[in-house]
């Protein structure tokens, strides 16, 4: 997929979550305790391709855990509303001086930089390293329009902050890409095309994402799923799973959408009925 077609990806998502959901996209909202992060190892699971889904928190002791079996690589870290799943385009706003040095580092070294939900008082634990692929646009005051793609999920086993942004030692995390049954698959494309008309009036469209990347992660970049919900299927590491994840979920949502378009078609025959 070439820079174009991503910005054409990017900006249909962001108009269709602001018709329906109040984005969370931004990266104005910034952690703002970076200064107290502490540096902990997480625990895994042997779940069945799933893993414990944890926060980084910000207490007063710092403690650092590490495992000696971990590959780690140090990149820098941007903890942002959002959660950003592999194949995914995601456009930002840089205007934070550190948050432009670090676009700047990435740019000079060819390097990718690591997004991270944040959340009140913590980071979590698992994010996905972020492609820059093109400079939209560059201001006078030296803010920046990038547009960038979600790569490969990490864990973060310790946090640095001897620059003026967050880096981490990640371990990128290894990928079961078998899918699940026929009927999981088929399932849920008939569970996320009821969705989809329910919450955008109109039929889905084949989601024009980078090859390779899997099925869930496509249909939860076209829906405003909550951001917990998205957490949890970027932990998930194995398509199988996170395809049954995801269905079960799809089921427990669309009879409340349903819910909610039959108010909102009830409250709108009242008021073309009230003369």
């Amino acid at each position: 997929m070439n820079a174009g077609s991503l910005r054409t990806v990017a900006q249909a998502s962001l108009a269709a979550c602001e018709t329906y959901w109040r984005p969370a996209i931004t990266a104005a909202i910034l952690l703002r305790r970076e200064d107290n992060v502490v540096h902990r190892a997480p625990t895994p699971t042997k779940d069945l391709g799933l893993s414990v889904g944890g926060t980084i928190p910000f207490p007063d002791s710092v403690i650092i855990v590490l495992r000696d079996t971990m590959a780690l690589e140090r990149i820098p870290l941007f903890p942002l509303e959002v959660v950003l799943l592999p194949g995914t385009p995601l456009p930002l706003h840089i205007f934070e001086p550190r948050y432009r040095l670090m676009v700047k580092h990435c740019l000079e070294h060819h390097s990718l930089f690591g997004v991270v939900l944040a959340r009140s008082e913590s980071i979590a634990e698992v994010g996905c390293s972020a492609e820059i692929v093109e400079i939209v646009k560059k201001y006078d005051d030296g803010r920046m329009d990038i547009l960038t793609i979600g790569r490969a999920p990490f864990r973060v086993s310790e946090v640095f902050r001897d620059q003026p942004y967050l880096e981490g030692a990640v371990e990128f995390l290894e990928e079961d890409t078998s899918d699940g049954p026929l009927e999981t698959r088929r399932n849920l494309q008939e569970l996320y095309e009821k969705c989809h008309k329910l919450i955008y009036g109109s039929e889905s469209k084949p989601t024009e994402m980078t090859e390779g990347y899997s099925l869930t992660f496509q249909i939860a970049t076209e829906l405003p799923l909550d951001l917990d919900y998205k957490q949890e299927l970027l932990e998930i590491r194995a398509e199988s799973a996170r395809q049954e994840r995801l269905l079960e979920l799809l089921n427990q949502w669309l009879p409340k959408l349903a819910h909610v378009e039959r108010v909102r078609a009830k409250a709108v025959g009242n008021g073309h009925g009230f003369q």
